[in-house]
């Protein structure tokens, strides 16, 4: 009998073993199942307080009830579930309307969406997959091109309207008259690029006299004499003149002992001269020559100066228009002296006028548009910014700095 007695205590452990252990794995597949719906965005707050009661349960051994529980427990965890892709659903499709209506609506303001297109059909796709973050996450992505190719195509259309408006100005500005005769005048001119307002002073070539003036009789290479363009125009009995060539100003520091010195042919009228002529083979420099029967001779390369006989001549960089034609993308206009916006000051010849030109805030590309527009045959790029000036009657531009050299005009 105590063996009979010994057997059936000894089935009862096995048998409670046995349940624990049925328990316990059940215990472990809910847990488990716990963190795979929170991974899925499930709020389990409520059934993973209610699992902790298992504990008791299963310390007092009661075993069925644990997994009566748990089995309980699972099934909620289905629902909740259930209803977080119900939901995940419902707000999958609303937004992928919502993304359909945009697609249409950019595509009919004429937004580039051909890419988006080939890849929303997979919103679907994700979604019949019950894939519904992944599809959402698709929706924002593709939304977020669509913005992109709204904002491109703003862009695009707001520079096309400030070009067409650049150029509606352009061509009311070129609409403007310029004087038909000599005299000065200040205007706005059209370009192809764009409006600038210029200082203009037209003579006609029959009858002016016109000088190269230096302010030394001979070459100077430091520390040379300088003075207004006023004493210039003065000095050789003038109405009209402008600045000259480069120099080195003595208000810049890497001039230090160079002050007023300039590396251009200039032709001295008064004594019949030309300084500096050892450098008409220099590289890239144009020069007018004007001889005493009144010709105007332009070299678009002073190198290729050919001896004819001077009354006025000047050279400088870079030369702007030849036969009509804009040159100055010939030259190397690639620093900040040539490419600033400053004043700019050039000379030009064409339909039996000298044109004298200040152009406000300007490139020396800009500059060679103005003369372009103006329809000279020739023009010249002048020294600038802080050395322009322009007199006819007195001073239109400037006086600004004191100058080596200048260019005079008298009847």
């Amino acid at each position: 009998m105590q063996y009979k007695r010994f057997d059936d205590s000894n089935q009862r452990i096995q048998v409670q073993l046995a349940q624990l252990h049925e328990t316990m794995t059940a215990y472990k597949d809910l847990q488990a199942k716990i963190k795979d719906v929170q991974k899925k965005g499930v709020a389990v707050d409520s059934v993973t307080l209610e699992s902790a009661k298992v504990n008791k349960l299963i310390a007092s051994k009661e075993y069925s009830k644990a997994r009566e529980n748990l089995a309980s427990y699972s099934a909620a965890l289905d629902d909740l579930y259930t209803q977080k892709q119900e939901e995940d659903k419902k707000k999958v499709e609303a937004a992928k309307v919502k993304f359909d209506t945009k697609l249409t609506e950019y595509k009919g303001k004429g937004v580039s969406v051909s890419e988006v297109e080939k890849e929303s059909p997979k919103i679907s796709d994700l979604i019949s997959a019950k894939q519904f973050a992944e599809a959402q996450g698709l929706i924002d992505d593709l939304s977020k091109k669509l913005d992109q190719a709204l904002s491109d195509k703003q862009e695009v259309d707001r520079k096309a309207a400030e070009e067409a408006a650049k150029k509606a100005a352009a061509a009311a500005a070129a609409a403007a008259p310029v004087m038909a005769g000599s005299g000065y005048q200040y205007f706005t001119i059209g370009t192809d690029r764009g409006n600038f307002n210029i200082h203009l002073v037209k003579m006609n070539l029959s009858g002016l006299r016109i000088i190269t003036d230096t302010a030394d009789s001979s070459e100077c290479y430091s520390n040379c004499t300088a003075k207004p363009l006023a004493n210039y125009v003065s000095e050789n009995g003038g109405f009209a003149g402008i600045n000259g060539t480069y120099f080195c100003p003595p208000d810049y520091g890497w001039c230090a002992g160079k002050t007023n010195t300039f590396d251009c042919p200039v032709y001295n009228s008064r004594i019949g001269k030309l300084l500096h002529a050892d450098k008409l083979f220099w590289n890239d420099r144009s020069m007018f020559v004007f001889d005493p029967l009144g010709g105007v001779h332009f070299y678009s390369q002073a190198r290729d100066y050919d001896g004819t006989v001077m009354k006025a001549a000047i050279a400088n960089f870079p030369g702007l228009v030849n036969n009509k034609q804009n040159i100055v993308n010939n030259y190397p206009i690639d620093d900040k002296s040539r490419t600033a916006k400053i004043t700019r000051d050039g000379i030009g010849v064409g339909g039996g006028y000298v044109w004298l030109v200040s152009a406000q805030v300007a490139t020396v590309p800009d500059l060679a548009s103005v003369f372009m527009a103006l329809g000279v045959d020739y023009a010249l790029n002048l020294d600038g910014g802080g050395s322009s000036a322009l007199y006819y009657g007195g001073y239109k531009v400037g006086p600004g700095r004191a100058l080596p050299n200048a260019i005079v005009f008298a009847q």
